[in-house]
């Protein structure tokens, strides 16, 4: 049988810096084809965006068209809202204006007697009297002679209060 010879380091060196020069050589060529499908690549993406960018152009703008001529139908009926709100509260204000404030007095032998505190006891007496059951309607009657005011609440329950 044959023996093979073994290659000295140097020899072995040499073979290894041959191979490593291929292998260099095979990874540049292979990063110069990535490199130039990258391009190309990049640049069929660069011109469907731009495809894209000029179709939707339109529909933008048509929606902008939109969008504005919402906003300003919007602000037109905001507008008569607000024109209508002015107008209502103005009346209030004016039909609060007019209103009356009365104030009744009754006088007998030199005193005074504020008829709406009168109605006011007359309800808190019931109220008190009557812890269930709810006010619905009162009717005062009062009668300075006796010192006393006679109330009928609900038309079922009568009470007296002194003046």
């Amino acid at each position: 049988m044959a023996t093979k010879k073994k290659p000295t380091r140097e020899e072995f060196a040499a073979g290894m810096k041959k191979e490593l020069a291929k292998v260099e050589e095979a990874t540049k060529k292979v990063e110069e084809e990535v490199s130039a499908k990258a391009k190309e690549v990049k640049l069929d993406a660069t011109v469907k965006a731009k495809e894209a960018e000029e179709k939707a152009k339109p529909k933008v703008k048509a929606a902008t068209e939109k969008a504005k001529t919402a906003a300003k139908a919007t602000t037109a009926k905001a507008k008569t809202t607000v024109k209508k709100t002015k107008e209502k509260a103005t009346a209030k204000v004016a039909e609060k204006k007019s209103e009356v404030k009365e104030t009744a007095v009754l006088q007998f032998m030199g005193r005074d007697f504020a008829v709406e505190d009168i109605i006011t006891r007359a309800k808190e007496a019931y109220k008190e009297e009557n812890k269930n059951n709810t006010l619905k309607e009162i009717r005062v009657y009062i009668k300075p002679e006796d010192n006393a005011a006679y109330y009928v609440a609900n038309d079922t329950y009568a009470g007296r209060i002194d003046l």
